[in-house]
């Protein structure tokens, strides 16, 4: 099983969510290739990998603080296939994706084009540098990532964490994304069983929505 999912709050660390909802996910720990977690502390973000197995009782109280996250899952495949989630991440900003994203060679030539080097990036990390490339020519958060995935062909879900503007984007298309909202909490999940919290809602199709922390 694989799948995306974060955690919001204006006011409460969202880590200790996060790994609930991990546990509320039906493999139960079990049938996944690791975790990654990128999570906004101090103001920079943080990324730890934890490989398997994981137990219910891994200790993630390094990400003590946290406002907002990113958790990557991968299953363990059969005969070797790749993986359709993803997730890259530096101190400024993390992105996760689940699904397949088609014209990542037309990406790479145009990143190429513009003088970013590009030749050792992930499919992840292309993304990640495809977003700030927008953000380089000083297009806001919304308008960087709204004119990047248009531009983006496949199915996929697709979350970016911001340090600096202390924003999370939530984007898809042709994949559903799911929302629960509880007092100053959001979960999103590619995965309906990660959402702690009822009633769940539909992000629109080909949607963006944006989450923005208000603490200091």
């Amino acid at each position: 099983m694989n799948g995306i999912l974060a955690a919001f709050s204006n006011s409460n660390n969202v880590v200790p969510s996060l790994e609930e909802s991990l546990q509320a996910m039906p493999f139960k720990y079990r049938e996944h290739d690791g975790i990654t977690i990128a999570a906004l502390m101090a103001g920079r973000i943080q990324q730890r990998h934890f490989v398997k197995p994981v137990s219910p009782g891994q200790d993630f109280s390094s990400f003590e603080q946290s406002l907002t996250g990113c958790l990557s899952l991968a299953c363990i495949r059969e005969k070797r296939q790749e993986s359709n989630v993803h997730l890259a991440a530096t101190f400024e900003m993390a992105v996760a994706y689940h699904g397949f994203i088609d014209n990542i060679p037309d990406i790479r030539e145009q990143l190429f084009q513009l003088g970013y080097e590009v030749d050792s990036l992930s499919p992840c990390e292309l993304i990640m540098r495809f977003i700030h490339r927008y953000l380089d020519i000083e297009m806001s958060v919304r308008e960087a990532c709204l004119t990047a995935i248009r531009r983006l062909n496949g199915e996929f879900a697709l979350i970016a964490l911001f340090a600096e503007q202390k924003s999370l984007v939530i984007a898809q298309k042709g994949m559903p994304m799911t929302l629960g909202m509880k007092e100053n909490e959001v979960y999103i999940a590619s995965n309906t069983a990660a959402c702690l919290v009822q009633p769940l809602m539909l992000l629109e199709e080909n949607s963006l929505l944006i989450l923005r922390s208000f603490q200091k």
